[in-house]
C-alpha cells in the first residue's frame, strides 16, 4: 500500500480529505479562498522548501495547502469544505476549456 493511500485512510477516519491540485487549479485557488473569506493563520515548511504548508481558516474550519518540491500541490481539510472548494475551482476553470 502506498504512503499516500495510508495517509488518505487516516485522514478519512477523522473526516478529512486530501486532494491533488493541478497547476490551473492552483492558479485560481487564491480567488476562491478570497470568495470564502479565508484567513491565513500559519505558514511553515522545511528549510529548503521541499515541503511548504499554508494554513487557512474558513468559518472556523482549518484547511491547508501542501506544496511539495514546488511541483505537487494538495488541498487538505474537512471533506465537505474540500469538496466545496473543488467545485468552486471547477466552475472558475470551465469557461477556459
Amino acid at each position: 500500500m502506498a504512503a499516500s493511500s495510508i495517509r488518505n485512510l487516516i485522514l478519512k477516519v477523522f473526516g478529512k480529505q486530501e486532494v491533488p491540485l493541478d497547476r490551473p487549479e492552483l492558479d485560481v485557488l487564491d480567488s476562491v479562498l478570497n470568495e470564502l473569506n479565508a484567513t491565513k493563520y500559519r505558514e511553515h515548511g522545511t528549510p529548503c522548501y521541499e515541503v511548504n504548508w499554508e494554513c487557512f481558516k474558513i468559518d472556523g474550519q482549518k484547511i491547508s495547502i501542501r506544496i511539495e518540491d514546488e511541483m505537487f500541490s494538495y488541498l487538505v481539510g474537512p471533506h465537505m469544505l474540500v469538496e466545496k472548494i473543488r467545485k468552486m475551482i471547477k466552475i472558475k476553470i470551465e469557461p477556459f476549456h
